[in-house]
């Protein structure tokens, strides 16, 4: 089985879009926010940066593909 995406790096990455998503939110008044919504936008950020690191949405580029697309000075 051939793994496809990088679920740490998806879930580090919804996790902190989603407490700056929060953060945003409550700053410009948009949303008023209570406790809970304070504690559920970061980990909704975290299960869907997760589920979308799992599935590989974004493919990893191998070792040829990245040395043929850096530039030769």
């Amino acid at each position: 089985m051939r793994r496809r995406g990088r679920p740490v790096l998806g879930a580090i990455s919804g996790l902190i879009f989603g407490g700056f998503l929060t953060i945003d939110l409550q700053i410009m008044n948009v949303w008023k926010l209570s406790v809970a919504s304070e504690i559920a936008l970061p980990l909704i950020g975290l299960a869907i940066g997760l589920a979308l690191g799992l599935t590989g949405v974004i493919p990893r580029l191998r070792r040829s593909d990245r040395e043929a697309r850096t530039p030769q000075y």
